[in-house]
């Protein structure tokens, strides 16, 4: 899975932005420019997770402040074209009241379900709340909270309400994301119902007894009305890496054995003389050769930039997908110029044979300057054809997006160097 080309419409601080990415695409500019605003499209136009977990807390902040609708596309080549859309919006009042009485009568369904299973015949009086669902007759429902939303649904409310929550499409189904103010007031409005529809004697132990508990609620999933699927294509086939250690961490938690993944590590350190007078390597400790005696040291106690570069090579070494995509934030933190050359080398080679696509946000230099220096004559025909600097930069609060070749970056990087590192 390759992409052709990413369309971004009123995304966060990006009002319209569209580029035909390489192989190698590193994207670079002055902060608050929209670097990281890129690739986080990119994750959710190809996983339907990922706008659930990381703006679930705060929907709207999804959508430029100026507009109130968006739009992430990706045409996508794998064996035939494929194009993914995925669109946002803002709601109105209408539906805002709608997707409220809906939420309610679901939340109430489910309570009752979870009652009757956990109560024994005759301890709960249900059959009143039991025959209007059996009867598909949910009048009694929504009798009772279109009464409580009379004296609920304030301007205050519904102001608050409207900035906690986005329509989304992304082609196969349309869901409401929303965050803890909507789902707060629904448990309100939910626990008003069940008190005014059961006899008092019974709500606490009906709310209580069950496992859709208010608590129960404050950790329910913000999608509404149905679970979101893990991948809107094939999110198995995209990895987007924020924090390479805490990556390689879960990585070694979930991986059966690490033997093999270590002596490709391994490999990799000695052939290219990472460390000199490695003898041999693990993820417990390193083993060294020298003049006096063998000498080991934890991996936890080599320097970050070491470990960081370990983590990379070893989410990479560890997706055996062939035509995948890797979504990378500044990989070069802490690291030393020595280890930034290296990352640069081995990014190119595995994207060179395994036809894997990067996108890469950078503040280095010296990432750009090992690009463009690159000397293996393999490499650097490679880095001539599929190398795509995408500099991004603010102008009169509007976010422009200019593609800078191999060929033009070599000429004169001193654009870039200004950007990279604020001179």
């Amino acid at each position: 899975m390759i992409i052709k080309e990413v369309g971004i419409e009123n995304f966060k601080g990006i009002d319209s932005l569209k580029f035909k990415p390489k192989l190698l695409n590193v994207i670079v500019g002055r902060n608050n420019t929209g670097k990281t605003s890129i690739i986080e499209a990119i994750a959710m136009a190809l996983d339907g997770t990922f706008l659930d977990e990381n703006y679930s807390e705060s929907p709207t902040s999804i959508i430029n402040y100026l507009a109130n609708s968006g739009e992430i596309s990706l045409a996508l080549s794998e064996n035939r074209n494929t194009k993914l859309v995925l669109k946002f919006k803002r709601i109105d009042e209408h539906d805002l009241y709608k997707n409220i009485v809906s939420k309610t009568l679901n939340d109430i369904k489910k309570i009752q379900a979870g009652s009757e299973k956990k109560t024994t015949s005759g301890t709960i009086d249900s059959k009143k709340i039991k025959k209007a669902i059996d009867s598909n007759d949910i009048s009694i429902f929504q009798d009772a909270i279109e009464v409580i939303l009379k004296n609920r649904f304030t301007t205050d409310i519904i102001k608050k309400l409207l900035q906690d929550c986005v329509l989304v499409n992304n082609g196969n189904e349309e869901y409401l994301l929303f965050g803890n103010d909507f789902r707060s007031f629904v448990n309100q409005i939910t626990e008003a119902v069940i008190e005014k529809i059961y006899d008092k004697s019974v709500v606490k132990q009906l709310v209580w007894s069950t496992n859709f508990s208010l608590i129960h609620y404050s950790t329910y999933s913000p999608i509404f009305p149905s679970q979101r699927k893990k991948s809107i294509y094939d999110s198995t086939k995209m990895i987007f890496v924020k924090n390479p250690l805490q990556t390689l961490q879960t990585l070694l938690i979930t991986k059966e054995g690490h033997q093999e993944l270590s002596l490709e590590i391994e490999d990799i350190l000695k052939k290219d003389d990472v460390l000199p007078n490695l003898i041999r390597f693990d993820f417990t400790e390193l083993v060294f050769d020298t003049p006096e005696s063998r000498k080991s040291v934890k991996f936890n106690r080599m320097g970050e930039g070491f470990q960081t570069l370990v983590a990379i090579l070893a989410i990479l070494k560890s997706n055996g997908n062939v035509n995948s995509i890797f979504l990378m934030e500044e990989p070069e933190v802490h690291m030393h110029p020595g280890y930034v050359g290296e990352l640069v080398k081995y990014l190119a080679q595995i994207s060179s044979s395994l036809k894997i696509q990067f996108f890469i946000t950078t503040h280095s230099y010296d990432l750009i300057q090992s690009l463009l220096e690159e000397e293996n004559p393999d490499l650097k025909e490679f880095l001539e054809k599929n190398l795509l600097l995408l500099r991004l930069n603010k102008v009169n609060d509007t976010i422009i997006g200019e593609n800078i070749t191999y060929k033009d970056a070599k000429k004169d990087s001193s654009v870039l160097l200004l950007d990279l590192r604020g001179i």
